[in-house]
């Protein structure tokens, strides 16, 4: 067995999926163009707080399962067929908007991403439709070059 020292730093990201994902590539671009590992964890902290993750669900089947929302706001949206808008704050899923239809969800998140200034990186994640991910990525391809998103 090889015994090694080595220094372990521990970073809460609050998130999951592609906010982790985000998170995780800022800290191994670090790494790998040589930086002190306190300077590689505090500017990973530093991602951490301007990551916004912004998701739109078709049914909240999959969250109610998993338990990572509210059961009220599950209620609320199999009742009055609702699709909500969901990001993560602290660490946990809570509801960022409310829509009627997928594709209005659909506008509203992409309005959000434009209005946001000075974004670094933007990943798009989709479980079920690549096509209406591409539709997103084409939309968003004027005011986000194709080199920017993933």
């Amino acid at each position: 067995m090889i015994k090694v020292k080595c220094d372990i730093n521990i970073v809460d990201s609050h998130f999951a999926s592609i906010g982790l994902g985000l998170i995780v590539i800022v800290a191994v671009r670090l790494a790998k163009a040589g930086e002190h590992i306190q300077n590689i964890v505090k500017e990973t902290r530093r991602a951490v707080d301007q990551i916004r993750m912004l998701g739109l669900l078709d049914t909240m089947k999959y969250v109610a399962r998993g338990g990572r929302a509210n059961k009220s706001i599950i209620e609320l949206s199999n009742v009055f067929h609702i699709k909500p808008m969901l990001t993560f704050r602290s660490g946990e899923v809570t509801v960022a908007g409310l829509v009627r239809t997928y594709p209005h969800g659909i506008d509203k998140l992409c309005k959000f991403i434009e209005r946001v200034p000075a974004i670094q990186e933007l990943g798009i994640v989709y479980s079920t439709s690549y096509e209406q991910a591409n539709r997103i990525i084409q939309r968003l391809d004027i005011a986000f070059p194709k080199q920017k998103s993933m």
